[in-house]
């Protein structure tokens, strides 16, 4: 073999090689890429959440200080970057807290059943929904949905 016909084969090579790792270069970003945008939404997700649960933290306080009719409590409000506010996630506007009617709440913390009896007053359970959400740029939307029973003594009829 000459030397004349071996020429360009290392040009070949080195081109190949460039090629391989361009592949893996392009393999690599793509990855990353797709890393950081499963921790924005994971961040997001967990915005929703504890903006969420604000509400209801809100939402149990109002209850606590409305005297003997949560049914009046509705609110909305911004935490952080989310807004959170009463009712569902279709709901447009604050809904009221309801009564929930679903079974039998036992007394609050502190309080007999009995004692209950002996002022006049009987227990209610206030089923308290708290949405957040916040739009993401123009198509996405993250929005979370946290539900639970507040007892409070409400007046005999």
């Amino acid at each position: 073999m000459t030397i004349m016909n071996r020429r360009g084969s290392t040009l070949v090579l080195v081109l190949v090689a460039v090629l391989i790792l361009s592949l893996i270069a392009v393999s690599a970003l793509t990855q990353s890429n797709t890393e950081i945008g499963t921790a924005r939404n994971f961040y997001q997700d967990k915005n929703a959440f504890y903006a969420a649960d604000a509400g209801i933290q809100d939402g149990i306080n109002q209850i606590k200080h409305s005297g003997m009719n949560p049914a009046g409590v509705s609110f909305s409000s911004t935490f952080g970057t989310q807004t959170y506010y009463s009712g569902t996630l279709s709901d447009t506007t604050p809904q009221n807290v309801k009564a929930f009617l679903g079974f039998k709440p036992p007394p609050p913390v502190g309080q007999s059943i009995e004692m209950g009896g002996e002022l006049g007053m009987t227990t209610a359970g206030w089923h308290l929904q708290v949405s957040a959400g916040r739009a993401i740029g123009t198509r996405n939307q993250v929005r979370k949905q946290l539900q639970t029973v507040v007892v409070t003594m409400v007046a005999e009829y």
